[in-house]
């Protein structure tokens, strides 16, 4: 049970990948050094969360910056810049190495000012990936969620991936359905003290290059209370992308972080 609260908490934090035109017999991908990849946050309901999980003040204030990261406000925008990409081996979720892209990439946190993307970035070469083959993605293990590039084309990608029962698969989206006594065991977790009654929701979608356009999350009466989408669309040099490996992650996705083969 452990580890599905885990998993829960990685889910409710957020996401985020890419890809060059490299072609290889199971995929593709579809992101090019020198990308610029930017995201902005058009809605984060806080009224509508501090009902739901039935938390405030601190509490909700805690996990607002859990799980969509510091000075996240609708509005916001952040942003990564892809400086490389190689073909390396990178670690599955069972841990284990396989085929895939290792790409470099500068990131940028949330601001409510896009000057701020000519300052330094707030992580600089960060390290992520996107595995080539889907059957290798999860090793021994059925998946929650994808970061925010898979390979493409992105239909066959993501049907080809072995996910958990509660996840639905439809062309280019993700559902998946987080019940409500994980979400509250989750928040226990971390000292707060909720009260849920109802499941969530995560949706996902991916344009043809493979990113994600789209996070979503949503309560059972389908009100969303949490949007990141990709700004620009499908224009080239603006995809949605993966954060990685500080205490400020975020997004509405469960993150998937590729370490560096040692």
């Amino acid at each position: 049970m452990k580890t599905k609260y885990f998993l829960v908490g990685f889910l409710l934090l957020s996401m985020f990948a890419f890809s060059s035109s490299v072609k290889a017999a199971e995929s593709t991908l579809k992101i090019a050094e020198d990308d610029e990849l930017i995201w902005e946050i058009k809605t984060l309901d806080e009224d509508a969360l501090e009902e739901y999980l039935d938390i405030d003040g601190d509490d909700l204030e805690l996990y607002i910056e859990m799980e969509y990261g510091e000075d996240a406000e609708v509005g916001a925008q952040r942003k990564w810049l892809i400086k490389g990409i190689e073909e390396e081996d990178v670690w599955n979720f069972d841990a284990e190495e396989v085929d895939g892209w290792e790409i470099e990439v500068d990131v940028w946190f949330w601001t409510d000012d896009p000057d701020d993307f000519d300052d330094d970035p707030d992580i600089e070469d960060g390290l992520t990936g996107v595995i080539i083959d889907p059957d290798d993605v999860g090793g021994d293990e059925n998946i929650i969620s994808m970061g925010s590039v898979i390979g493409t084309p992105v239909a066959d990608y993501l049907a080809d991936l072995e996910w958990v029962d509660d996840v639905d698969v439809d062309g280019s989206t993700v559902t998946y359905v987080v019940d409500a006594d994980d979400i509250e065991a989750y928040l226990t977790f971390f000292g707060m003290d909720p009260d849920v009654e109802d499941d969530m929701t995560f949706e996902t979608k991916y344009n043809n290059k493979g990113v994600c356009s789209s996070e979503k999350v949503m309560l059972a009466d389908g009100t969303v209370v949490g949007h990141i989408a990709l700004k620009g669309g499908a224009i080239p040099g603006y995809e949605l992308p993966i954060l990685l490996g500080v205490a400020g992650i975020s997004a509405l996705g469960l993150v998937y972080i590729v370490m560096k083969k040692k």
